[in-house]
């Protein structure tokens, strides 16, 4: 079992990584879903939503690495987990 220490570690690596990513080409839909805090499939829900909005936050079609991996613009999904609404 962890204690507190270990939890505390591991968010502050975990906020290093987020934000390394930062104002980069993300990768993969992985790495945009980091980025935004969210799990993937939530992520992908999100944008969904936000594409049906008129908001589209990826890259041009060009820049991906195949037909069904998007890669996302990190400046965009920053913005956007700036200014998106939480619960609590």
């Amino acid at each position: 079992m962890r204690d507190g220490l270990e939890d505390n570690t591991l968010l502050w690596m975990l906020r290093d990584k987020v934000a390394a990513l930062e104002g980069k080409t993300l990768k993969d839909p992985a790495q945009a879903a980091a980025l935004a805090g969210m799990s993937s499939a939530a992520f992908r829900k999100a944008m969904t939503l936000e594409r049906q909005r008129g908001r589209d936050y990826r890259q041009p079609r060009e820049s991906w690495p195949d037909a069904r991996t998007p890669r996302w613009d990190a400046d965009a999904v920053s913005a956007w987990n700036q200014t998106r609404a939480r619960r609590g």
